[in-house]
């Protein structure tokens, strides 16, 4: 079976690499996983501010470390793109969220999604931790 996305460098000057549609998706359809390893919440912040790609709510934290999902990047954050798809969580406790398209996206496209405002907070407190 044929991957949904493939990963190359992203269209997004100095975010390093991103996902990219490798066919048509419909608002709503699945692009994606983004599961990973659960996690407890302290070990959920250390991976968060290293960058892992870790998606988290009030239940439930994952590393996403070995998922293509955790190769979209937030557009909503000082870029001039949007943000293209969600995540989507599953109301049962231990399956894990995925990524969905907000909108129609053409294959070739690259695939973005918002990381919310915790993420953008801990990784500014990270950086100013090391100076």
């Amino acid at each position: 079976m044929k991957n949904n996305v493939c990963v190359k460098e992203s269209t997004i000057p100095g975010a390093g690499m991103g996902i990219f549609a490798n066919k048509d998706f419909k608002k709503g359809d699945f692009i994606t996983g983004y599961g990973g390893t659960p996690m407890g919440h302290p070990q959920s912040l250390y991976i968060l501010t290293d960058c892992h790609g870790i998606l988290w709510d009030s239940e439930e934290h994952y590393d996403a470390e070995f998922e293509l999902g955790r190769y979209a990047n937030d557009a909503d954050y000082n870029t001039n793109f949007s943000n293209n798809s969600y995540f989507d969580t599953c109301p049962f406790v231990g399956v894990p969220p995925v990524l969905r398209a907000s909108r129609d996206i053409k294959a070739g496209e690259e695939i973005f999604c918002g990381y919310g405002e915790e993420y953008w907070k801990s990784l500014k407190k990270k950086n100013l931790n090391k100076q």
